[in-house]
C-alpha cells in the first residue's frame, strides 16, 4: 500500500470517529462552558421550574412560577454583546393585580456561575383595564443552589384597547422574588 493510500485511509478513520464521538464531545464541552445549566453533584442547575413569591414594593404578595431552558434563540431576542454562551428562554406565570394569571415569555444570560442573571420579560395575554397595573421587563439576581433570588422595578402602566399609558408622576415600584427549584 501506498504512503498516500494510508494516509487518506487515517484520515477517513479520522474524520469517521469524530462523527461518532462529536456530540460527546459538544455536551462535555457545554456542560464545561455553562455549568448553571447542567445538573452539578448536589442535583441542582438553573434549568427547570421554580416556584416562589413575587413581591411588589414590599406590600402585594404574588405567586411567580418561573421556567427556564437552555435553547437557541432567534435574533429577535439575542443581542449582540452577549455571547451565546449563557444564554436561556423560558416561561413565566403571575397573577395582575385582577387575579388572572398573566403568562410571560423570558430570556436572559447568566455568568458561568450562575452569580449572575438577567431574565427579561414580555407579556403574552395581559388585558386591558380601567386601573394601573405593574409591568416589569427585567429583572436581575443570582442563582444558589435550589435557590433563585431576583430583584428590579416596575412601572405603574395603563392597558388600554390601542396600547399602554404610563406618567412620570407614579415612583417605580420595587420588586423582589424568592423562588425554590422544584423540578
Amino acid at each position: 500500500m501506498s504512503k498516500k493510500f494510508i494516509g487518506l485511509l487515517l484520515l477517513g478513520a479520522v474524520l469517521v470517529a469524530g462523527g461518532f464521538f462529536a456530540p460527546t464531545v459538544y455536551r462535555w464541552w457545554d456542560a464545561l462552558s455553562n455549568p448553571w445549566a447542567y445538573a452539578n453533584a448536589n442535583g441542582a442547575s438553573l434549568t427547570g421550574k421554580w416556584n416562589g413569591q413575587l413581591n411588589v414594593s414590599g406590600q402585594a404578595r404574588r405567586p411567580f412560577k418561573l421556567e427556564l431552558r437552555r435553547g437557541e434563540m432567534d435574533g429577535r431576542k439575542r443581542q449582540i454583546r452577549f455571547a451565546r454562551m449563557g444564554l436561556f428562554e423560558g416561561t413565566a406565570q403571575v397573577p395582575d393585580e385582577a387575579g388572572r394569571v398573566l403568562q410571560y415569555e423570558v430570556w436572559g444570560k447568566t455568568n458561568r456561575d450562575g452569580s449572575e442573571i438577567t431574565i427579561n420579560f414580555r407579556p403574552i395575554n395581559r388585558q386591558p383595564e380601567s386601573f394601573k397595573q405593574a409591568q416589569w421587563t427585567q429583572l436581575r439576581g443570582s442563582w444558589q443552589g435550589a435557590t433563585l433570588t431576583l430583584q428590579g422595578a416596575a412601572d405603574l402602566v395603563l392597558y388600554t384597547m390601542t396600547g399602554a399609558v404610563s406618567t412620570s408622576e407614579d415612583a417605580p415600584l420595587s420588586l423582589s422574588a424568592s423562588l425554590q427549584k422544584t423540578q
